[in-house]
Parts: C-alpha cells; sequence; structure tokens
C-alpha cells in the first residue's frame, strides 16, 4: 500500500528522473523508485509503519531569501541544484571543501578523496569563497564546516579558520580524521586560538578491528591521543560515526560510554549510516544485484539500537526529527549527566513539540534562522580553568554546560534513496567550485562526479 504522495527519484543505472514513493509491506516501509527501461528498485526505510507514519511532523518550511539559482539549462529537480526556486528551506550548515586530498585512503569515503584528486584552491579563492557564502548568509552567518579531503593537510588551515572569523563566521567546524592533531605536538591548540569552534572527528568505535574494515589500518589508539590533545588545547570535539551493518552498529553503546568516560571534552555522537556514493566496496556489482535490501541502516534502527545498548538510558522515545528539516533525514535529543551520573534527557521530543506549539510553523524567516544556528553553537562550550563562585547562577549554567551532550544522526540519501522531496528541505550544503549552494547528498550523488570531470 502506498504511504503519503508520490515524488520523483532518479534511476541508479542510467540517471533519468522517474517516479517514487514509499510502501508498506507487511509492517516494512520502503521506498520504491520505478525506471521504466531498469524496472524497480527498494530500500528499506522503516521495521515499523506505524512508528514510521507518527514520526512525520509538519516541518516548517523557509524558503531561502537570498540563495535562489536559475540555471542555464532546466533540467528539473535533482539537476537544477542551486538551490532553485523549489527549494523549500534555507541552509543551517554549509561545507566548505578546501582540498581533495587525503592522508588515508579509506575503504568508506563520502568523498572519495585522496592523492591525485584534483589542485587545491588558492587561500586568495577560498577567501573568496567565504565572503560569497557570507553574502548568502542572511542576517546570521551559515554554521561552517571546513571540510575535504583532509583539511588538515593544508599548511594554511589556521590562517583559513582566521578568515573565516573575520569574515563573520560564528560557529566553525573542523572535519577531520584527527592524524595530525594525534601527531603533531600543539596542532590542536593552534586551531583552537585560530578561532575553531569544535572538531568533527572521524571516530568508528572503539575497537581497532572496525577501522581495520572501514578505514584500512587500525586508529583507535590515534583517534584517543587526537581527544586528548583536544582536551588539553579546550577544543570540544564531536564524534562522526559512519555506520555500517556488519562492521560497527553492534558498538553504538560502546561509543556511547566512551562518550561519557570522556565528557569534559566530548559533546557529542554523530551517527551517519553508511550512504552508496563516493568510495564504497563493490557498490555497483551490488547495485546490480539488488542486494542492499538489508545492508542498509535506518534512522529507527539506530534509534532502537541506542536504547538497548546503553540500557535504557537514551530511549527512542527521546528522539525527534529536525522541525526545518524532512523527519526522514535526521533525528536529535540533548541530554545532560548529572553528579549521580544520571542521565537525563534535557531536549527531546517533548519539548521539541512543545517549542513547535508555542512558535507556530509560520514563524518569521529570519527567525527561524537565528533560533537554528543559534541553537549548534549554544551546545559548544568548554570552560577551562574558569573561576566561578560556589552557589551562582554561573556555576548552574558550567554544570549544565559540563554535563551536556547530543546524540544525533543524519542518514544521507544516495542513488537508490533520492527523494526529491528530502531534496527540497535539506540544511546541509557544499558550497560547489562554482559558488552555487547544493544540498549535501544530490551533491555527492550527483554533482561530485561532474565536477571531477570537468577538471
Amino acid at each position: 500500500m502506498r504511504i503519503g504522495q508520490g515524488s520523483q527519484s532518479i534511476c541508479p543505472e542510467c540517471g533519468r528522473v522517474i517516479e517514487a514513493f514509499y510502501e508498506s509491506e507487511g509492517d516494512v516501509v520502503w521506498f520504491v523508485k520505478l525506471c521504466p527501461q531498469h524496472g524497480e528498485f527498494r530500500s528499506r526505510m522503516a521495521e515499523d509503519e506505524k512508528l514510521f507514519l507518527e514520526w512525520f511532523r509538519s516541518p516548517v518550511t523557509n524558503i531561502p531569501l537570498k540563495t535562489l539559482y536559475t540555471p542555464d539549462k532546466d533540467e528539473g529537480c535533482p539537476y537544477n541544484c542551486g538551490p532553485c526556486q523549489e527549494h523549500l528551506q534555507t541552509p543551517c550548515c554549509v561545507l566548505l571543501e578546501v582540498t581533495q586530498d587525503c592522508n588515508q585512503h579509506c575503504p568508506y569515503c563520502f568523498a572519495d578523496s585522496g592523492k591525485g584528486k584534483g589542485d587545491d584552491p588558492t587561500f586568495a579563492r577560498v577567501v573568496e569563497k567565504l565572503r560569497i557564502l557570507r553574502a548568502m548568509g542572511e542576517e546570521r552567518s551559515f554554521n561552517l564546516q571546513i571540510s575535504g579531503g583532509e583539511p588538515t593537510l593544508r599548511e594554511d588551515l589556521p590562517d583559513i579558520i582566521r578568515a573565516a572569523r573575520e569574515e563573520g563566521f560564528e560557529f566553525i567546524q573542523i572535519n577531520t580524521n584527527g592524524q595530525r592533531l594525534a601527531l603533531e605536538p600543539g596542532y590542536a591548540l593552534k586551531l583552537k586560538g585560530s578561532g575553531a569552534s569544535v572538531i568533527f572527528l572521524q571516530f568508528d568505535g572503539t575497537r581497532d578491528g572496525i577501522y581495520q574494515e572501514l578505514r584500512g589500518e587500525p586508529l583507535f589508539r590515534l583517534k584517543q591521543e587526537a581527544i586528548q590533545k583536544c582536551r588539553e588545547a579546550g577544543l570540544p570535539v564531536t564524534l562522526a560515526v559512519t555506520v555500517t551493518r556488519e562492521e560497527n552498529l553492534s558498538d553504538l553503546g560502546e561509543i556511547f560510554r566512551f562518550l561519557l568516560a570522556n565528557l569534559d571534552v566530548v559533546k557529542g555522537m554523530h551517527l551517519q549510516p553508511a550512504a552508496y556514493f563516493g568510495r564504497i566496496p563493490e557498490k555497483v556489482e551490488r547495485w546490480q544485484k539488488r542486494d542492499l535490501l538489508s545492508d542498509r541502516v535506518t534512522l529507527f534502527e539506530l534509534m532502537e539500537e541506542l536504547e538497548k545498548q546503553s540500557g535504557g538510558a537514551l530511549s527512542a522515545s527521546h528522539f525527534y526529527p529536525l522541525a526545518t528539516g524532512h523527519p526522514l533525514c535526521s533525528f536529535s535529543a540533548t541530554y545532560q549527566q548529572q553528579k549521580t551520573g544520571e542521565i537525563q534527557n534535557i531536549i527531546g521530543k517533548d519539548q521539541a513539540e512543545a517549542s513547535r506549539a508555542c512558535c507556530g510553523s509560520k514563524r518569521d524567516s529570519l527567525q527561524v534562522i537565528r533560533q537554528d544556528r543559534d541553537f549548534v553553537v549554544s551546545k559548544w562550550h568548554l570552560e577551562k580553568g574558569a573561576s566561578i563562585e560556589s552557589g551562582t547562577f554561573d556555576e548552574y549554567l558550567k554544570e549544565l554546560y559540563d554535563g551536556m551532550f547530543t546524540v544525533s544522526a543524519m542518514a544521507f540519501m544516495d542513488c537508490l534513496t533520492l527523494d526529491t522531496q528530502r531534496l527540497r528541505r535539506c540544511r546541509v550544503h557544499i558550497l560547489s567550485e562554482d559558488d552555487r549552494l547544493v544540498p549535501f547528498c544530490s551533491y555527492n550523488t550527483i554533482h561530485r562526479e561532474k565536477e571531477m570531470r570537468k577538471k
């Protein structure tokens, strides 16, 4: 039985825009797409139809104010990314890729980065891109993630961070595998001094066997050392976990306990189920055999696994979708570990629903922009060596921030799951080489390969 309104997608074989829809079969919900030439493709999206339907909320629509794009050739969605006039959200976070080079060659890599992937933009060009982004950012600048490739391979990364601060970016996240942080004395302090807000650290588990499968080498001790260097520098960390069914889905509880053991510096874990773009083992053969039905990890599975593996400290009932995004793209909840060790959910589904009821679904666009982007910034505070009087409100705030952490996830789309309705509400974009804001999933599924062919 079909669920909701239909959508569009692309055929993973020929790339044409095709019909797509959600369909229930028993309790399982599938994303189904039909190509007149290559037939039917199905991807599992949820294991419980009732939960799937309950998860949906009417998201806040916030049409971009300054970033509309009119392509020279009208190819339709998703090929007209810019975003075009059909886009229903302004970005919250924008990735700025400063290199395609990397010091790892991971079997799983969204960006397919590595040696010989193209020339890095000059420092002047990066500054130009920062200014273009700032001009696109309405009243409040986008939250910025500096990425690649491996951005720490650029010797001028601290200068890039300083330039971003000078251009008015208030939140600057560094997406890194952590090797240079771990191995170079003083590097974490250098990034902190340049104005970096947080390290978005590739962290796939607590066992070397996991890293051997996903990254091609044992890296757990190196991750621990990178976190220690960030601790010494007062630079907060979020653990960015690429989740696969076979390698590390069963390790989520250990990652959670690792977070708690390092809560003075690790302030969140962000789960990213593996998507089939970039560099993924045997992807073409598995597409052709339609052998991906049981591989994909869904958001709903992640919520249940987090509850089970945390012993109930994290509950599936706590998590909620982004109010201004598409509900199938992400979930989040914010917690505080109290002095007793108890984990308290302080921003979860109930609080999010109350906020929506209070503010309504038709908030002023600039208010939505400020609230969404400022909310991210508010959770990343590390006070190092501050002297605070006992019993004061400042002490309360320090205790709150010291014990606060976020658990979140984002389900990226690929050629099998690309849904144009989700794309139109995307909050995470990449600034393309020709200076367009392109949703992360359509960029990595369609546009990255086009740009690489131009070189």
